[in-house]
């Protein structure tokens, strides 16, 4: 964990109590989607002098609302992600450090669906569109590229987005049984505002495993029903590998777009 968020967490901490002693049944209306500026011009609207009283104890912890800051450091959204008891349970969210952007992808002559996906993602990223998209092809297609850049681009915009590839997602969630707190980690995946789920169906998965994936898919399409989140999903399988309830969903065009990226790999030269 990076250190700013070890410190802000501590002063939370600290802070616990008079933060619920002052915020009271506010503080329970602060979603996991928000940012503390949103929740703050929510209170603001319904109680202005709470909001003072609020803004007075966050400036006594140093942690400034503008924002633009908030943008850059995103450092309050994982303390409100986490546990105000224990600040090593913070989860992380975002994108990886190595994060591509649109501006960087190429969309490659005589292969339309590479661009054809580009504009679906920026489209998405928009909240054009149906709530889900998925990007499906084999490896070196982009799918990847621009899963990274609508993060990106969505952190850009003082979103909350939770970047995670199945790999990962599946290995952090086991990671967890230790300090009995995956299930905070599954139901934040599961409820985020924004998810990008990369490389489905790429790990070798036990039954647990794929049992966690199914019910993290499930969870995104009730969501999107609901039309309370959005969901990218890229992957190197095609429908009939995939599980039925799965596919079912991920199929659905009242809520689902598939984008099938006819294209050879990038990575092999004249291509």
């Amino acid at each position: 964990m990076e250190p700013a968020f070890v410190e802000i967490a501590e002063k939370v901490k600290a802070r616990r109590s008079a933060l619920k002693e002052i915020a009271g049944d506010h503080l329970e209306r602060f979603r996991p989607d928000m940012t503390v500026q949103e929740w703050m011009e929510q209170v603001r609207a319904e109680d202005p002098e709470l909001a003072e009283k609020l803004e007075a104890l966050f400036r006594g912890q140093k942690v400034s609302l503008d924002r633009d800051q908030l943008k850059r450091e995103k450092a309050w959204e994982n303390v409100w992600q986490g546990d105000f008891e224990d600040p090593t349970r913070l989860i992380p969210h975002g994108v990886p450090g190595t994060a591509k952007s649109f501006g960087d992808f190429r969309a490659r002559r005589g292969h339309p669906d590479v661009a054809k996906a580009l504009d679906t993602v920026k489209q998405w990223v928009a909240e054009l569109g149906t709530p889900i998209v998925v990007l499906a092809g084999v490896p070196g297609t982009g799918k990847t590229h621009l899963s990274q850049a609508a993060g990106l681009e969505l952190l850009g915009k003082g979103r909350q987005v939770f970047f995670r590839t199945e790999a990962d997602l599946v290995g952090e969630a086991q990671s967890r049984f230790a300090s009995h707190d995956s299930e905070d980690l599954i139901e934040a995946i599961c409820q985020c505002g924004w998810l990008i789920l990369d490389d489905l169906g790429a790990a070798a998965l036990g039954e647990w495993g794929k049992g966690l994936i199914d019910r993290v898919i499930n969870n995104r399409y009730a969501l999107a029903e609901r039309n309370e989140g959005r969901t990218l999903v890229s992957t190197n399988l095609k429908a009939p590998d995939m599980p039925a309830r799965m596919a079912s969903r991920l199929q659905d065009q009242k809520l689902s777009t598939v984008l099938g990226i006819r294209a050879p790999d990038y990575r092999v030269r004249g291509k």
